[in-house]
């Protein structure tokens, strides 16, 4: 098994966890929203729906791979280490926005003015509107 290279990132108010590959640690990044805002979102409610499946199946036929990584848990002599769950970027872009709001994603487009960002909220605003909940 390939190990990646896991960087942390500042993004807005979170830290969030990118590998070397693009992909975002969802299973950290929902704990800490769980944590600032006494929520209690869960992945698996967001990969449930509907639309979100519709979602994840265009994004497999576009890019060949699957957006949504499942990295099961091992037992340890300390315990069992938790499962995670790692999203494409477009993904976890929809993913935060319902679960942050789509405010975080314009203060990054301002702050960094990037051609990549801008598209991802344009196209969370005009062609996924069904999936992202304001």
């Amino acid at each position: 098994m390939k190990t990646n290279q896991i960087m942390t990132r500042k993004m807005g108010e979170y830290e969030v966890q990118i590998r070397e590959d693009g992909y975002y640690n969802v299973t950290d990044f929902t704990k800490q929203v769980n944590e600032k805002y006494n929520k209690n979102k869960r992945v698996c409610d967001f990969l449930c729906r509907y639309s979100v499946k519709q979602l994840i199946k265009k994004l497999e036929d576009k890019n060949g791979k699957s957006p949504v990584d499942i990295i099961k848990g091992e037992d340890t002599k300390y315990g069992r280490t938790p499962d995670e769950i790692w999203f494409e970027p477009f993904l976890f872009a929809t993913f935060f926005s319902e679960v942050d709001h789509i405010g975080f994603l314009f203060s990054l487009f301002r702050k960094y003015n990037t051609d990549f960002l801008g598209s991802v909220i344009f196209c969370m605003m005009y062609e996924c509107d069904k999936v992202v909940s304001f």
